[in-house]
């Protein structure tokens, strides 16, 4: 299976090294992507476990499954990678609604040598009309989701 954070590269030699394998996460980018990955696959766990303003219990975990009930995450584009920031948009569709996208500017903090996420400015976006569907259809759009 290939990773959905995009990379191209499969599951177990992509984000599983970090998510499963505990694997020391070099720089934000990754992280950025290992999370996203996280959240497409339901993992309540390591998103907190890699978020510098969380706790890991039962509730936090609990509050975050419920999050997982009505969102499938579709594609992660990375528009900036810088040493302790990212600029992405992640598109996904409520099972009840239309693809959205979260534009978001992210800051990380290292804390004895791991990188955390520590919080993010989020950017009006919306999914637009020309630009190929983040269902992965191959079609545009307008032409598929966006009817």
């Amino acid at each position: 299976m290939l990773c959905p954070c995009g990379s191209k590269k499969t599951y177990n030699n992509c984000c599983k090294l970090y998510i499963e394998d505990g694997k020391k996460v070099p720089n934000v980018e990754l992280l950025m992507r290992s999370r996203y990955t996280a959240f497409a696959m339901k993992n309540a766990t390591y998103i907190l476990e890699t978020s510098i303003n969380d706790t890991v219990n039962e509730k936090s975990i609990k509050a975050l499954e419920r999050e997982f009930e009505s969102v499938e995450w579709l594609e992660l584009i990375i528009l900036e990678s810088a040493r302790e920031s990212i600029e992405f948009k992640a598109f996904y569709r409520t099972f009840d609604g239309p693809i959205e996208v979260l534009h978001e500017h992210s800051l990380f903090v290292k804390k004895d040598e791991k990188w955390y996420y520590r919080d993010g400015t989020l950017f009006h976006a919306k999914v637009e009309r020309n630009q190929p569907c983040p269902c992965g259809s191959g079609e545009k759009y307008k032409k598929c989701c966006g009817k």
